[in-house]
Protein backbone atom coordinates (compact mmCIF):
# COMPACT_ATOMS: atom_id res chain seq x y z
CA UNK A 1 0.00 0.00 0.00
CA UNK A 2 3.04 2.74 0.91
CA UNK A 3 5.36 1.28 -2.11
CA UNK A 4 2.35 2.22 -4.81
CA UNK A 5 1.29 5.57 -2.47
CA UNK A 6 5.42 6.50 -2.89
CA UNK A 7 5.40 5.18 -6.33
CA UNK A 8 2.19 7.29 -7.25
CA UNK A 9 3.84 10.17 -5.46
CA UNK A 10 7.04 10.52 -7.59
CA UNK A 11 5.21 9.83 -10.95
CA UNK A 12 2.91 12.88 -10.13
CA UNK A 13 6.01 15.12 -8.95
CA UNK A 14 7.56 14.47 -12.06
CA UNK A 15 4.26 15.23 -14.28
CA UNK A 16 3.92 18.57 -12.01
CA UNK A 17 7.38 19.53 -12.40
CA UNK A 18 7.15 18.75 -16.35
CA UNK A 19 4.21 20.54 -16.88
CA UNK A 20 5.16 23.41 -14.83
CA UNK A 21 8.73 23.78 -16.35
CA UNK A 22 7.19 23.24 -20.12
CA UNK A 23 4.64 26.03 -19.03
CA UNK A 24 7.08 28.57 -18.12
CA UNK A 25 9.31 27.64 -21.07
CA UNK A 26 7.15 28.92 -23.22
CA UNK A 27 6.21 31.54 -21.96
CA UNK A 28 9.05 32.74 -20.50
CA UNK A 29 12.17 30.59 -22.35
CA UNK A 30 13.17 29.92 -19.03
CA UNK A 31 13.00 26.59 -17.16
CA UNK A 32 13.24 28.51 -13.23
CA UNK A 33 15.86 27.27 -10.38
CA UNK A 34 13.57 27.73 -7.95
CA UNK A 35 11.17 25.57 -9.45
CA UNK A 36 13.75 22.84 -9.61
CA UNK A 37 15.22 22.87 -6.05
CA UNK A 38 11.35 23.62 -4.64
CA UNK A 39 10.76 20.15 -6.76
CA UNK A 40 14.13 18.66 -5.66
CA UNK A 41 13.48 19.11 -1.95
CA UNK A 42 9.97 18.08 -1.71
CA UNK A 43 10.51 14.73 -3.51
CA UNK A 44 13.63 14.05 -1.62
CA UNK A 45 11.81 12.38 1.29
CA UNK A 46 9.49 10.54 -0.91
CA UNK A 47 12.61 9.21 -3.23
CA UNK A 48 14.49 8.25 0.03
CA UNK A 49 11.45 6.27 1.36
CA UNK A 50 11.23 4.59 -2.02
CA UNK A 51 14.62 2.89 -2.21
CA UNK A 52 14.96 2.47 1.71
CA UNK A 53 12.00 0.19 2.26
CA UNK A 54 10.97 -1.20 -0.66
CA UNK A 55 13.78 -0.91 -3.90
CA UNK A 56 17.26 -1.47 -1.75
CA UNK A 57 17.94 -4.07 -4.84
CA UNK A 58 17.96 -0.83 -7.67
CA UNK A 59 19.59 1.38 -5.66
CA UNK A 60 23.22 0.96 -7.51
CA UNK A 61 21.59 0.83 -10.72
CA UNK A 62 19.77 4.10 -9.86
CA UNK A 63 22.78 5.43 -8.45
CA UNK A 64 24.27 4.73 -11.76
CA UNK A 65 21.11 5.84 -13.94
CA UNK A 66 21.33 9.07 -12.11
CA UNK A 67 25.30 9.34 -12.99
CA UNK A 68 24.86 8.57 -16.39
CA UNK A 69 21.99 10.94 -17.22
CA UNK A 70 23.76 13.31 -15.80
CA UNK A 71 27.21 13.12 -17.74
CA UNK A 72 24.88 12.96 -21.09
CA UNK A 73 22.80 16.30 -19.97
CA UNK A 74 26.15 17.99 -19.80
CA UNK A 75 27.24 16.54 -23.00
CA UNK A 76 24.26 17.68 -24.59
CA UNK A 77 24.77 21.56 -22.39
CA UNK A 78 28.39 21.86 -23.66
CA UNK A 79 26.97 21.06 -27.70
CA UNK A 80 24.48 23.74 -27.34
CA UNK A 81 21.66 20.89 -28.18
CA UNK A 82 19.69 22.01 -25.21
CA UNK A 83 19.64 24.90 -22.49
CA UNK A 84 21.02 24.74 -19.09
CA UNK A 85 17.33 24.62 -17.60
CA UNK A 86 16.28 22.17 -19.87
CA UNK A 87 19.71 19.45 -18.40
CA UNK A 88 18.83 20.67 -15.03
CA UNK A 89 15.24 19.22 -15.18
CA UNK A 90 15.62 15.98 -16.93
CA UNK A 91 18.54 15.34 -14.12
CA UNK A 92 15.80 16.38 -11.53
CA UNK A 93 13.05 13.98 -13.36
CA UNK A 94 15.21 10.80 -13.32
CA UNK A 95 16.12 11.76 -10.08
CA UNK A 96 12.57 11.35 -8.95
CA UNK A 97 10.81 9.30 -11.21
CA UNK A 98 10.88 5.50 -9.33
CA UNK A 99 12.96 3.59 -11.23
CA UNK A 100 10.69 0.58 -10.49
CA UNK A 101 8.41 1.31 -13.38
CA UNK A 102 11.02 1.70 -16.09
CA UNK A 103 14.04 -0.35 -14.71
CA UNK A 104 13.13 -3.47 -17.31
CA UNK A 105 13.77 -1.43 -19.96
CA UNK A 106 17.58 -1.53 -19.37
CA UNK A 107 19.95 -2.67 -16.59
CA UNK A 108 22.80 -0.25 -17.72
CA UNK A 109 21.31 2.95 -18.41
CA UNK A 110 17.33 2.33 -18.53
CA UNK A 111 16.98 6.95 -18.79
CA UNK A 112 18.31 6.12 -22.15
CA UNK A 113 15.16 5.36 -22.92
CA UNK A 114 13.43 9.03 -22.20
CA UNK A 115 16.36 10.43 -24.24
CA UNK A 116 15.35 8.49 -26.88
CA UNK A 117 11.69 9.63 -26.46
CA UNK A 118 12.36 13.18 -25.89
CA UNK A 119 14.58 13.84 -28.56
CA UNK A 120 12.23 11.21 -31.05
CA UNK A 121 9.29 13.59 -30.30
CA UNK A 122 11.34 16.67 -30.90
CA UNK A 123 12.83 15.83 -34.09
CA UNK A 124 9.64 14.22 -34.93
CA UNK A 125 8.01 17.95 -34.56
CA UNK A 126 11.21 19.36 -36.44
CA UNK A 127 11.13 17.03 -39.74
CA UNK A 128 7.01 17.48 -39.60
CA UNK A 129 7.03 21.67 -39.23
CA UNK A 130 10.16 21.97 -41.85
CA UNK A 131 8.13 19.74 -43.89
CA UNK A 132 5.00 21.71 -43.69
CA UNK A 133 7.00 25.25 -44.20
CA UNK A 134 8.65 23.76 -46.91
CA UNK A 135 5.38 22.96 -48.92
CA UNK A 136 4.59 26.60 -47.91
CA UNK A 137 7.55 28.14 -48.91
CA UNK A 138 9.17 25.77 -51.81
CA UNK A 139 11.12 28.68 -53.41
CA UNK A 140 13.63 29.02 -50.25
CA UNK A 141 14.15 25.16 -49.94
CA UNK A 142 14.97 25.80 -54.02
CA UNK A 143 17.68 28.82 -52.85
CA UNK A 144 18.90 26.71 -50.52
CA UNK A 145 19.44 23.30 -52.59
CA UNK A 146 21.50 25.58 -54.88
CA UNK A 147 23.45 27.34 -52.28
CA UNK A 148 24.61 24.18 -51.04
CA UNK A 149 24.79 21.92 -53.97
CA UNK A 150 24.69 23.84 -56.60
CA UNK A 151 28.34 23.20 -58.06
CA UNK A 152 30.76 20.52 -57.57
CA UNK A 153 33.20 22.48 -55.28
CA UNK A 154 29.84 22.51 -53.00
CA UNK A 155 28.77 19.06 -53.64
CA UNK A 156 32.36 17.76 -52.15
CA UNK A 157 32.35 20.16 -49.29
CA UNK A 158 29.30 18.16 -47.44
CA UNK A 159 31.58 14.53 -48.57
CA UNK A 160 33.84 15.02 -45.49
CA UNK A 161 30.87 15.54 -42.91
CA UNK A 162 29.00 12.83 -44.87
CA UNK A 163 31.55 10.03 -44.90
CA UNK A 164 32.43 10.98 -41.17
CA UNK A 165 29.07 10.14 -39.99
CA UNK A 166 28.70 6.71 -42.16
CA UNK A 167 31.92 6.01 -40.65
CA UNK A 168 30.79 6.96 -36.89
CA UNK A 169 27.61 5.36 -37.47
CA UNK A 170 29.04 1.98 -38.45
CA UNK A 171 31.81 1.82 -35.55
CA UNK A 172 29.10 2.83 -33.02
CA UNK A 173 27.30 0.16 -34.12
CA UNK A 174 29.52 -1.97 -33.97
CA UNK A 175 30.73 -1.67 -30.38
CA UNK A 176 27.06 -1.08 -29.02
CA UNK A 177 26.96 -4.91 -30.59
CA UNK A 178 30.31 -6.30 -29.47
CA UNK A 179 29.57 -5.29 -26.05
CA UNK A 180 26.01 -5.83 -25.90
CA UNK A 181 24.71 -7.87 -28.40
CA UNK A 182 21.52 -8.78 -26.54
CA UNK A 183 20.98 -5.45 -26.93
CA UNK A 184 21.71 -4.63 -30.31
CA UNK A 185 19.41 -7.62 -31.73
CA UNK A 186 16.88 -6.83 -29.47
CA UNK A 187 16.34 -2.90 -30.03
CA UNK A 188 16.18 -2.18 -33.83
CA UNK A 189 14.47 0.78 -33.02
CA UNK A 190 16.58 2.31 -29.80
CA UNK A 191 19.61 1.52 -31.00
CA UNK A 192 19.64 3.44 -34.31
CA UNK A 193 18.06 6.49 -32.12
CA UNK A 194 21.26 6.09 -30.15
CA UNK A 195 23.66 6.45 -32.83
CA UNK A 196 21.44 9.51 -34.32
CA UNK A 197 21.57 10.94 -31.01
CA UNK A 198 25.79 10.44 -30.65
CA UNK A 199 25.82 12.70 -34.65
CA UNK A 200 23.83 14.77 -33.17
CA UNK A 201 26.21 15.56 -30.76
CA UNK A 202 29.23 14.92 -32.02
CA UNK A 203 28.38 17.61 -35.20
CA UNK A 204 27.29 20.26 -32.81
CA UNK A 205 30.90 19.73 -30.91
CA UNK A 206 33.36 19.32 -34.35
CA UNK A 207 32.74 22.29 -36.60
CA UNK A 208 35.17 21.69 -39.39
CA UNK A 209 38.14 18.75 -39.60
CA UNK A 210 35.91 15.81 -40.94
CA UNK A 211 38.53 14.87 -43.27
CA UNK A 212 41.02 14.52 -40.40
CA UNK A 213 37.82 12.60 -38.49
CA UNK A 214 36.94 10.74 -40.99
CA UNK A 215 40.84 9.15 -41.64
CA UNK A 216 40.43 8.26 -37.92
CA UNK A 217 37.46 6.57 -37.95
CA UNK A 218 38.05 4.96 -41.07
CA UNK A 219 41.76 3.42 -38.71
CA UNK A 220 39.22 2.70 -35.82
CA UNK A 221 36.90 1.03 -38.03
CA UNK A 222 40.15 -1.28 -39.22
CA UNK A 223 41.08 -1.43 -35.59
CA UNK A 224 38.09 -2.86 -33.55
CA UNK A 225 37.23 -5.17 -35.86
CA UNK A 226 40.99 -6.52 -35.58
CA UNK A 227 40.67 -6.45 -31.65
CA UNK A 228 37.29 -7.33 -31.29
CA UNK A 229 38.12 -10.22 -34.35
CA UNK A 230 34.94 -9.25 -36.05
CA UNK A 231 35.59 -9.80 -40.08
CA UNK A 232 34.58 -6.30 -41.63
CA UNK A 233 30.88 -6.79 -42.45
CA UNK A 234 29.48 -4.72 -45.09
CA UNK A 235 25.83 -5.53 -43.99
CA UNK A 236 27.16 -2.65 -41.14
CA UNK A 237 27.18 0.08 -43.19
CA UNK A 238 23.62 -0.31 -44.95
CA UNK A 239 22.02 1.09 -41.68
CA UNK A 240 24.97 3.59 -40.62
CA UNK A 241 24.52 4.73 -44.14
CA UNK A 242 20.63 4.87 -43.83
CA UNK A 243 21.00 6.65 -40.41
CA UNK A 244 23.45 8.92 -41.86
CA UNK A 245 20.65 9.84 -44.77
CA UNK A 246 18.30 10.85 -42.67
CA UNK A 247 20.76 12.94 -40.19
CA UNK A 248 21.82 14.97 -43.01
CA UNK A 249 18.61 15.21 -44.23
CA UNK A 250 17.36 16.81 -41.16
CA UNK A 251 19.54 18.93 -40.46
CA UNK A 252 19.36 20.24 -44.35
CA UNK A 253 15.58 20.72 -44.05
CA UNK A 254 16.14 21.98 -40.54
CA UNK A 255 18.31 24.02 -41.12
CA UNK A 256 16.30 26.05 -43.66
CA UNK A 257 14.15 27.35 -41.56
CA UNK A 258 16.01 28.72 -38.61
CA UNK A 259 15.29 32.27 -38.29
CA UNK A 260 11.56 34.11 -38.96
CA UNK A 261 10.93 37.73 -38.89
CA UNK A 262 8.79 38.95 -36.00
CA UNK A 263 7.80 43.12 -35.59
CA UNK A 264 9.76 45.12 -32.98
CA UNK A 265 6.44 45.24 -30.62
CA UNK A 266 6.34 41.67 -30.43
CA UNK A 267 9.62 41.15 -29.17
CA UNK A 268 10.02 39.61 -26.22
CA UNK A 269 12.51 38.30 -23.39
CA UNK A 270 13.93 34.61 -24.24
CA UNK A 271 13.91 35.25 -27.80
CA UNK A 272 17.31 35.50 -29.41
CA UNK A 273 18.30 37.56 -31.52
CA UNK A 274 20.24 36.52 -34.98
CA UNK A 275 23.04 37.48 -35.83
CA UNK A 276 22.38 39.28 -39.30
CA UNK A 277 19.91 41.62 -36.70
CA UNK A 278 22.79 41.94 -34.03
CA UNK A 279 25.41 42.54 -36.44
CA UNK A 280 22.79 45.07 -38.46
CA UNK A 281 22.16 47.15 -35.35
CA UNK A 282 25.58 47.26 -34.63
CA UNK A 283 27.24 49.59 -37.67
CA UNK A 284 23.66 51.89 -37.61
CA UNK A 285 24.26 55.83 -36.80
CA UNK A 286 22.44 54.91 -33.28
CA UNK A 287 23.67 51.67 -32.56
CA UNK A 288 22.39 48.65 -30.83
CA UNK A 289 25.25 46.37 -29.02
CA UNK A 290 23.20 42.92 -28.58
CA UNK A 291 25.82 40.26 -28.44
CA UNK A 292 24.76 36.54 -29.58
CA UNK A 293 26.00 33.60 -30.89
CA UNK A 294 22.57 32.13 -31.53
CA UNK A 295 21.95 29.81 -28.79
CA UNK A 296 19.89 29.61 -25.68
CA UNK A 297 22.93 31.18 -23.77
CA UNK A 298 22.08 34.78 -25.75
CA UNK A 299 18.26 35.25 -25.02
CA UNK A 300 17.12 38.48 -24.67
CA UNK A 301 16.59 40.10 -21.72
CA UNK A 302 13.39 41.91 -20.42
CA UNK A 303 16.08 45.77 -20.42
CA UNK A 304 17.54 44.56 -24.10
CA UNK A 305 13.73 43.73 -25.43
CA UNK A 306 12.53 47.54 -23.72
CA UNK A 307 15.72 48.88 -25.40
CA UNK A 308 15.04 47.29 -28.95
CA UNK A 309 11.39 48.46 -28.75
CA UNK A 310 12.35 51.75 -28.16
CA UNK A 311 15.26 51.70 -30.43
CA UNK A 312 14.08 53.81 -34.27
CA UNK A 313 15.96 54.15 -37.22
CA UNK A 314 15.15 56.01 -40.70
CA UNK A 315 16.21 52.65 -42.72
CA UNK A 316 14.36 49.51 -41.52
CA UNK A 317 15.23 46.01 -41.53
CA UNK A 318 14.91 43.30 -44.85
CA UNK A 319 11.54 42.65 -44.19
CA UNK A 320 10.11 45.47 -42.24
CA UNK A 321 8.44 48.71 -43.63
CA UNK A 322 9.79 52.24 -42.25
CA UNK A 323 7.44 52.51 -39.29
CA UNK A 324 7.08 48.60 -38.79
CA UNK A 325 10.49 47.24 -37.85
CA UNK A 326 11.05 43.82 -38.11
CA UNK A 327 13.97 41.80 -36.95
CA UNK A 328 15.07 38.46 -37.42
CA UNK A 329 15.33 35.78 -34.19
CA UNK A 330 16.30 32.29 -34.08
CA UNK A 331 13.29 29.83 -33.85
CA UNK A 332 13.86 27.95 -31.00
CA UNK A 333 11.85 24.95 -29.85
CA UNK A 334 10.57 25.05 -26.25
CA UNK A 335 12.47 21.46 -25.11
CA UNK A 336 10.79 21.14 -21.82
CA UNK A 337 7.19 20.49 -23.89
CA UNK A 338 9.26 17.52 -25.43
CA UNK A 339 10.67 16.51 -22.01
CA UNK A 340 6.69 16.50 -20.65
CA UNK A 341 5.95 14.20 -23.62
CA UNK A 342 8.71 12.07 -23.07
CA UNK A 343 8.35 11.55 -19.05
CA UNK A 344 4.77 10.61 -20.22
CA UNK A 345 5.80 7.84 -22.98
CA UNK A 346 8.52 6.11 -20.60
CA UNK A 347 5.57 6.14 -18.08
CA UNK A 348 2.76 4.61 -19.69
CA UNK A 349 5.31 2.39 -21.48
CA UNK A 350 6.79 1.26 -17.91
CA UNK A 351 3.61 0.84 -16.25
CA UNK A 352 1.72 -0.91 -19.42
CA UNK A 353 5.14 -3.64 -19.63
CA UNK A 354 6.09 -3.99 -16.35
CA UNK A 355 3.33 -2.07 -14.15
Amino acid sequence: MLENALTISLIAASFILSVISAITDARRGKVYNKILIIGFVMSLPFVTSYYYLFHMSLLRVYLQNCAFTAILCVLLYASRIWAAGDAKLVCLLVFTLPLGIYAGFASLFPALYLFVAVFSIAYLYVILESVVLSVKHVSQVKTRLIQQFGSKPKLLNHAAPFTAAMLLSSLASKIIRYFDASFYHNNPVIVPITVFMLLMVTFSLIKKGYWLMSAALLFANGAFAVLSKDAADLRAFIPATIITVFFIAARFIAGTFNYKLIKQDDLKPGMVLSLASAMYLAVQKDSIIVKTDETTKSRLTEEQVSMLKNWRQPLHLPGGAENDLQFSIVRLMPFSAFVLLGVVAICAGGLFLYG
